[in-house]
């Protein structure tokens, strides 16, 4: 061990050197604290996360919003017509938002929407319909086909008498077929009148409705027994209002008695049918001008 007396230097500078230091002990909490705090921080952590994953999710509660039931407007009907008055309506009730997703109960809102359904039904049940008024005759629209009321001796009578008469007058039939068809009216030991079918003004065909009523009527029932009998004859007179010109109406007749026939055909009746032209002049009911334009169809019975 060397030691130097005197002063010491540093060897390279040559100035003296002060005392040592005396070193500095650090404090014996330090590390205890770094310690803490590494033990600390996850477990802090790990409270969080177990707390935050048991309670329940947080869910905004929003008010369902139910429609209300639509109120049910019936538009009065004017006696006589079928049109309807047109009146202003309220505006409709706004639709469920789509931002209510889930009631404050839980419910999905598909159910909301089901129970205003119900509701708006129920209100339009409750409220009566307008209906309208009964038509005082068959309407083209609906039923055109109608069952004729029994004819009283003198009325068959007369029809005979018109028939035979506008027989006689037809140009499209020769003098034997006339002759043999006034003879088989003039011989009938009865006449019944089957159906009466309707017309609109100017036309001469039937709707498919019409048409479908009409075959059924011969095809099934009662009708069809009576056919059975092959000497029964079916004679189908047309007829047209009195307006407008005698020509045409005699036309219009004539196709009218042709279409049904050839319909009574089709849907399989095996009679033998004979069409007459009655034209305008002789009216089914002078009172209803619109019940002129139809056809009768005649059962005679040699």
């Amino acid at each position: 061990m060397i030691r130097y007396e005197g002063e010491a230097r540093c060897p390279e500078c040559g100035q003296p050197l002060g005392p040592a230091a005396p070193r500095r002990k650090k404090p014996p909490w330090i590390p205890g604290l770094v310690v803490l705090a590494v033990i600390a921080v996850p477990t802090i952590a790990f409270l969080a996360w177990q707390r935050r994953a048991q309670e329940p999710p947080h869910v905004t509660s929003m008010p369902a919003i139910v429609a209300e039931p639509e109120e049910s407007h019936v538009s009065p009907v004017i006696e006589g017509n079928s049109t309807s008055v047109p009146e202003i309506g309220k505006p409709p009730a706004p639709s469920p938002s789509p931002a209510s997703g889930a009631t404050q109960a839980g419910t999905p809102p598909n159910i909301v929407n089901e129970r205003s359904d119900a509701e708006r039904s129920q209100a339009a049940a409750a409220t009566p319909s307008a209906s309208p008024p009964p038509s005082a005759g068959p309407s083209p629209e609906e039923s055109v086909v109608t069952t004729p009321p029994t004819l009283s001796a003198q009325q068959v009578d007369t029809t005979r008498a018109d028939v035979l008469k506008r027989i006689s007058a037809m140009p499209r039939m020769s003098a034997q077929e006339k002759d043999r068809l006034s003879q088989k009216v003039e011989s009938a030991h009865a006449m019944e009148r089957l159906r009466i079918v309707h017309f609109d003004r100017g036309k001469t065909a039937l709707n498919k409705s019409t048409a479908d009523q009409l075959a059924r009527g011969f095809t099934t029932g009662e009708t069809k027994e009576k056919l059975a009998d092959p000497t029964l004859v079916l004679v189908v007179a047309g007829y047209a209002d009195s307006g407008g010109d005698p020509g045409v109406n005699m036309r219009l007749s004539q196709e009218r008695a042709d279409g049904v026939s050839r319909l009574l055909k089709k849907a399989g009746v095996l009679n033998v049918i004979h069409t007459v032209a009655m034209g305008s002049t002789d009216l089914l009911d002078s009172k209803r001008p619109e019940q002129n334009r139809a056809v009768e169809i005649w059962a005679v019975a040699p």
